[in-house]
């Protein structure tokens, strides 16, 4: 069986990917299921994570001597520099005592000196600050020029190395657009070159790595991958709109108070799943809950989840991260105000206002309910069969009539924007009527002079009233049970 296993946990190349701390105490696990069994972990550029907490390496909390550790300076100093360094358990530190003490180094002894000193007397510290914080500035500027290109690609692998990957989303060969590319000008690599045998059927990936070129040579050279993969983007994009437009109408084709309320209703619910399923384990969700937290509205939801381990977790760390927040911000002391000089602005109060006003899973269903709303003015625009539909509906709750009001003023114009509003409007006002009528009819019914008459539409008439004035969308069961009498 195997007794070794080569990892790079830190980064792997070429897929970028960061080895959770839970899988890296199941790779340790394993040496102890077998002796002679070790890691050879290739930590060739760790020194470079831009976001999240630090995972410690495998050596570093390895308790058996199981672990082989390997690390570089080429990375980290120069290219040129071209030194590495090996650190072994004591057990095979002592055989390569007794078998390999002939082997001498191919660096030069001027090198390693140079390279002693400059650990030694502390520059390299100084100077691995100052190349993160470069590296990092350049890793952020290519996200952000990167934006127009996820409407066909998404991107992994970012947050650490000098590398990431672009994969695209629609079946295409991945040497088509690197030929594609090339003609623009522009060298980039694909992952299949990596493979070793048969390549697999992958989705098409792209390596694009930033480590030698300035920002302005980042800049130029998105934008001629822009230019290159034009006609795939904007096939892509039609598709996403595309997409969009499936929850919309299924929203509009529902018999109920407010569709838009009962589009965000799918969306909280896939969010809470989301955040209660295996992504709670993923490190960049886990800052996000961290940093943010949740409302009270969506904390009592996610109490209602059976994942309880999955909530002890989330709610241990962001607790701890907010305990940290409020140490830094109250080791200085606040100055108190005078009759004539106003009182400093308290940075606890700040603190703990904006993260009540927080939420990870708001921010979640606001990011995709934005483009639900941008894609009802689209069909209104180019949809006929949908406008017949929306002017049919049953309105809106008093929230979402204002949001479409609103989103209307920025997406449509002239003509079209007149007469949007004009339906929107008649829609909100007629069907406020209807219930104020039906809520008349169900105070009615409490008169002893109505007792045999007929409920009409008025025996769910609160619940309903309940979406429009205040947006609160029951549950189906929760809708039979008030509206029994």
């Amino acid at each position: 069986g195997c007794n070794a296993a080569y990892v790079m946990p830190s980064h792997q190349y070429p897929t970028g990917i960061v080895m959770s701390i839970k899988r890296r105490l199941e790779l340790l696990a394993w040496t102890k299921q077998a002796p002679n069994r070790y890691i050879i972990e290739d930590d060739y550029d760790s020194e470079f994570r831009y976001k999240g907490k630090p995972i410690p390496a495998l050596q570093g909390i390895d308790q058996n001597e199981t672990v082989v550790y390997l690390g570089t300076f080429s990375r980290s100093i120069a290219p040129a520099i071209r030194i590495s360094y090996m650190v072994l358990p004591k057990p095979l530190l002592k055989l390569y005592q007794e078998r390999f003490s002939f082997y001498a180094s191919t660096v030069s002894r001027i090198d390693q000196e140079i390279v002693t000193r400059f650990l030694s007397e502390g520059y390299y510290e100084r100077h691995l600050n100052k190349m993160k914080a470069l590296y990092r500035s350049k890793h952020d500027f290519l996200l952000n020029a990167l934006k127009p290109l996820m409407k066909g690609f998404r991107i992994s692998g970012e947050h650490a190395g000098m590398h990431l990957l672009l994969t695209a989303k629609k079946k295409l060969k991945e040497q088509k657009l690197i030929d594609l590319a090339e003609a623009y000008g522009v060298k980039v690599y694909g992952m299949s070159s990596n493979e070793i045998g048969e390549q697999k059927k992958e989705p098409a990936t792209i390596i694009l790595g930033y480590a030698n070129i300035t920002e302005c040579e980042i800049e130029q050279g998105v934008q001629k991958l822009l230019e290159a993969w034009k006609e795939y983007l904007q096939e892509e994009m039609a598709m996403k709109e595309q997409l969009y437009t499936i929850p919309v109408n299924d929203a509009f084709d529902k018999d109920c108070e407010c569709p838009i309320c009962a589009m965000r209703k799918v969306l909280e619910t896939n969010a809470v799943e989301y955040t209660m399923g295996p992504s709670y384990m993923e490190d960049d969700v886990r800052m996000n809950t961290d940093k943010m937290g949740f409302c009270r509205e969506h904390m009592n939801m996610l109490l209602l989840q059976k994942n309880k381990l999955g909530l002890a977790l989330i709610l241990k760390t962001h607790i701890d991260h907010t305990n940290k927040e409020i140490q830094k911000l109250t080791q200085k002391p606040i100055k108190a105000g005078s009759l004539f000089k106003k009182a400093a602005e308290n940075p606890v109060f700040d603190y703990t206002e904006k993260l009540t006003h927080s939420c990870f899973i708001c921010d979640r269903i606001n990011h995709t309910f934005d483009r639900y709303i941008h894609t009802v003015l689209q069909l209104w625009k180019t949809d006929e069969a949908f406008r017949n539909k929306y002017a049919s509906s049953k309105g809106f709750c008093t929230e979402h009539f204002g949001v479409l009001v609103k989103a209307a003023q920025g997406s449509l114009k002239g003509s079209q924007l007149d007469e949007f509003l004009k339906v929107t409007t008649k829609l909100y006002l007629d069907n406020m009527q209807r219930l104020a009528d039906d809520l008349e009819w169900f105070t009615d019914k409490f008169d002893y002079r109505y007792k045999d008459a007929p409920w009409k539409n008025s025996k769910d008439a609160i619940p309903r009233a309940v979406i429009k004035t205040n947006g609160i969308l029951e549950d189906e069961d929760e809708k039979k049970t008030q509206s029994s009498i």
